[in-house]
C-alpha cells in the first residue's frame, strides 16, 4: 500500500511542476504561485509546501489567532444558554 501511495504522491508532483510551467508569469516573479488564490493573512500567492499560506511565518500566525481564540463563530445564543462547567467551579 505504501508504494501506492508515493506512486500517487510522485504523479501530483509532476503534475504540480507541468501546471506552474505552463502557468503564464505572475506579476510577483520569483514566488511560488500556485492556483487557488491568495494567502488569507497577507494576500500574497500560495505557496504548495505551506498551502493555504504563502510561508511558515502566515501559518503560525494563524496558528496563533486560533491559540488565542481571535477567531469566533457568531450565534445567536446567549450567555445564559451556555453549558455549566462540569468540574463544579462557577463564575
Amino acid at each position: 500500500m505504501s508504494a501506492k501511495i508515493e506512486d500517487l504522491a510522485h504523479r501530483r508532483a509532476e503534475r504540480e511542476q507541468r501546471s506552474q510551467k505552463e502557468a503564464p508569469a505572475s506579476r510577483d516573479a520569483g514566488t511560488a504561485a500556485t492556483k487557488g488564490g491568495r494567502c488569507p493573512i497577507c494576500g500574497r500567492p500560495r505557496d504548495p509546501a505551506h498551502r493555504p499560506f504563502c510561508s511558515k511565518r502566515c501559518a503560525e500566525i494563524d496558528l496563533g489567532r486560533w491559540l488565542k481564540e481571535s477567531y469566533r463563530v457568531q450565534t445567536e445564543e446567549s450567555p445564559e444558554d451556555e453549558v455549566p462547567r462540569k468540574d463544579g467551579d462557577e463564575e
